[in-house]
């Protein structure tokens, strides 16, 4: 699971979705986010926000979005530096009938990472766009004060990337890779309700999910263009085709979160995330205003 869903499922997380009420949330992100970059692995602390609406269309129907931005520099070596920008928007229609909830996500999560020398001028850049369409079903239900959950889904993506190394003014390589996989889910939450006052309340839980790769593919083209200075020649082209069977990373995220209800309508939230074997994301912790009306 990339890191535009692991951001996502983190941030409904925190929301006790057994309340049928608008809801509008806004929240304060950080994580740490891995990248492949000049043969190596490039590690970016990004601080960025998000944007979450709920509405209750009746008593059954929900819809909610979800939009949300990051950025982060940090030193590649002595010389270089790396500079990331990711974007990801969702949108989600769920059915909840008892103690059954259904629902189907669209979601897109673009980054951009650029390696630049200190001059500004970009020795590498790579733009990764993952669209992804997911239906899902939970089941929940309360014990006193408890409230758990399991849910299942399988969920259909898409990773496109497209990337330039510039080794010097003469010597170019454009690699671009496409891959789809059919992913199954499961997930468990656990969390406990306690009333403070009559307008204040806590919300305690914790929450496991699990990205398993059912089938994967994937095609890369890599054009390695060289130039030769002195004679002026035009750039020799050489392009590279690799196609076949390719299998995704099976991987999870353990999260424990608080919210805090006060003034009736108001709630503050915080969650911190774990990645669970991803080679794509490392920890993840959010702070979230929310309105409920």
């Amino acid at each position: 699971m990339r890191f535009g869903s692991q951001l996502f499922a983190l941030s409904l997380g925190m929301l006790p979705t057994y309340v049928f009420a608008h809801q509008f949330y806004v929240s304060y992100d950080q994580s740490q986010q891995t990248h492949n970059v000049l043969d190596t692995t490039a590690t970016v602390d990004a601080t960025g926000s998000t944007l979450t609406t709920s509405f209750e269309l009746n008593d059954q129907w929900q819809w909610s979005f979800n939009v949300g931005r990051a950025s982060g520099n940090e030193p590649f070596n002595e010389r270089l530096s790396t500079n990331l920008e990711t974007k990801h928007l969702s949108s989600t229609l769920s059915f909840y009938q008892d103690a059954w909830s259904y629902s189907l996500n669209v979601a897109r999560y673009r980054d951009e990472v650029a390696v630049l020398r200190p001059d500004a001028r970009e020795l590498f850049t790579s733009s990764a766009a993952s669209p992804s369409i997911s239906i899902a079903a939970q089941y929940q239900f309360p014990i006193t004060n408890w409230y758990f959950g399991l849910d299942v889904g399988l969920s259909y993506g898409e990773y496109e990337i497209d990337s330039v190394a510039t080794k010097d003014r003469n010597v170019t390589t454009r690699t671009e890779e496409d891959s789809a996989s059919v992913t199954a889910s499961i997930g468990l939450t656990a969390s406990y309700w306690i009333e403070i006052t009559q307008s204040q309340s806590l919300y305690l839980g914790s929450s496991m999910y699990w990205d398993q790769v059912l089938d994967s593919d994937h095609s890369q083209t890599q054009i390695r263009a060289t130039r030769t200075p002195r004679t002026r020649q035009p750039a020799t082209v050489r392009r590279q085709q690799f196609e076949g069977g390719y299998r995704d990373e099976n991987s999870g995220q353990l999260s424990v979160f608080v919210t805090y209800g006060f003034a009736s309508d108001w709630s503050l939230a915080a969650s911190y995330a774990y990645p669970l074997n991803s080679d794509y994301s490392d920890d993840a912790f959010s702070v979230m205003l929310g309105y409920q009306f």
